[in-house]
């Protein structure tokens, strides 16, 4: 219980020069805080995976992201190419080096991406699992660790700027067909998609989009349109039935 009279430093008005120099400290404190000293550890088991680089390189982003985010010192990330998760460690160099690195204390964290990177053998991936903590590590599976709130939002940020991304690009292919006069959406009844991009007539179609856009002329209702088609079994190109809608598209587009 605080004394009658005394204040806490954080109830301190904002521009109290006591209150300055405690934020003052507590920034130092933090940037001067030891940071833990962490080892990466990837893995691909087909030489395959290891010429495309795709797997690996995925890996080795995740666990990247993860120690900067964590405010982990990534010391090396460590690779085996090409090679299946056997049971001798000596096999696999990238692993056994990475084991020394925990033994030696040149880092205390080991971070793997899946569990099947350290072994798909779940005898072998427990006994490592073992190694690392009796040597005086911690094991980080990324894809068993709840998400930190800074990964969380970087996660966030990186989603929606693929997403913008995304939409930029199909601007693009959108100007670029709409510059060389090709085809964008659905192809409507009636047509179909040339090899260059172009909207072709359907000769089976043709005389189907004549009659509606002749019956319309003449005063027919789009519903009345739609009943006749169907009372005629004329069949449409999804199989289902005539409908208002449908009809309208191909009197907007014939009248345009």
């Amino acid at each position: 219980m605080r004394a009658k009279g005394k204040r806490k430093v954080t109830d301190l008005p904002l521009d109290n020069p006591a209150f300055r120099t405690y934020l003052q400290g507590m920034a130092k404190r933090l940037s001067t805080s030891p940071r833990a000293k962490a080892i990466g550890y990837v893995r691909v088991s087909s030489k395959a995976q290891a010429a495309e680089g795709r797997s690996l390189e995925d890996q080795r982003d995740a666990i990247i992201r993860h120690a900067v985010l964590n405010r982990m010192e990534l010391v090396d990330v460590l690779a085996d190419g090409g090679i299946s998760g056997g049971k001798d460690e000596e096999k696999r160099p990238g692993l056994s080096a990475a084991l020394e690195a925990i033994r030696k204390g040149r880092a205390s964290v080991l971070i793997v991406k899946h569990v099947d990177r350290l072994s798909r053998d779940s005898d072998l991936a427990g006994f490592l699992k073992v190694t690392v903590k009796r040597a005086g590590g911690t094991l980080v599976v990324l894809d068993e660790t709840e998400k930190s709130p800074m990964e969380k939002l970087f996660d966030q940020v990186v989603a929606e700027i693929e997403r913008l991304r995304g939409s930029e690009r199909m601007k693009f292919v959108y100007a670029a067909k709409r510059t060389k006069g090709e085809w964008i959406g659905p192809v409507p009844f009636g047509f179909r998609l040339g090899a260059d991009g172009r909207l072709e007539p359907v000769a089976s179609e043709t005389p189907i989009v004549e009659r509606i856009l002749a019956r319309h002329a003449a005063g027919a209702s789009l519903r009345a349109v739609a009943a006749e088609l169907n009372a005629d079994a004329v069949p449409t190109r999804t199989g289902k039935p005539w409908n208002p809608m449908t009809v309208s598209g191909i009197v907007k587009r014939g009248t345009k």
